[in-house]
């Protein structure tokens, strides 16, 4: 037989657990995914910000400075390692690699994903995004040779025009792949992608210097225009490009 107290008692606690009101919630651990779109963007409008602004001060010195410029005993060092080891079978990857992620055959590929967007996915303002990327950003390279008229390093393996400064090659490749990941890489995978990305970026630095066209201080300027340039261009784009993209995924969907 059950005990008229303990009954009593359990109805007097499950009358106060159900007029008590529960406590709140625990609070969530902060996702990453959560944060609001302005302050990415914030972020995002901050480094590249910082990055043109690197470029600008850079440019600046080593116009300021063309007999003795900054970094002037890093680029001796760096040629110095290079020439030693250069052969023919390096040589000629070296050309190769040039061609396929410079200039010409990076604004091929920038133009054929371009068509494949426009056309087949319907994505204007990514395919806009992406042409106009290596075009914006080789405008700036040609601007500031023109502003910083740094002579080319003697004894290089390939002709080049008379700016050594910056790398339009090193530009290129860091413009395109940095436009091809934001546009063809889903959010929360691009770790790989910008791995590759950089990867590529310092083959292109490897190549440019050892054909003896550019200094490696011509390079590090590409790395703030071509970073700078990007993020600015997805800062004003980056967000009708993700809704562009949601919805041709919607209407894709079965």
């Amino acid at each position: 037989m059950t005990d008229p107290r303990s009954r009593r008692s359990g109805g007097r606690a499950g009358d106060l657990a159900d007029a008590e009101p529960a406590g709140p919630p625990p609070a969530a651990a902060p996702d990453a995914a959560a944060e609001p779109p302005g302050t990415y963007r914030r972020v995002l409008a901050v480094v590249a910000c910082l990055l043109l602004a690197m470029a600008a001060a850079f440019a600046a010195v080593v116009a300021e400075h063309p007999a003795h410029p900054p970094l002037a005993g890093l680029d001796k060092d760096w040629g110095s390692l290079l020439r030693p080891v250069r052969d023919a079978a390096l040589t000629d990857f070296a050309k190769f690699f040039s061609y396929l992620a410079g200039p010409l055959g990076g604004t091929i590929i920038a133009v054929a994903v371009a068509l494949f967007l426009w056309f087949a996915r319907r994505r204007k303002v990514a395919a806009v995004f992406v042409v106009i990327t290596p075009a914006v950003t080789s405008g700036a390279s040609q601007l500031i040779k023109h502003l910083v008229p740094r002579a080319r390093p003697g004894g290089g393996l390939v002709a080049a025009d008379a700016g050594s400064f910056p790398s339009g090659h090193v530009i290129t490749t860091l413009a395109v792949g940095l436009a091809l990941t934001l546009v063809l890489v889903r959010p929360g995978h691009h770790r790989w992608a910008l791995a590759a990305v950089g990867a590529a970026t310092l083959v292109m630095i490897w190549c440019r210097t050892y054909l003896g066209v550019h200094r490696i201080s011509d390079t590090l300027e590409s790395l703030f225009v071509a970073g700078g340039l990007v993020l600015a261009l997805w800062v004003i784009l980056g967000g009708r490009i993700a809704r562009e993209a949601a919805r041709t995924q919607g209407s894709q969907d079965p």
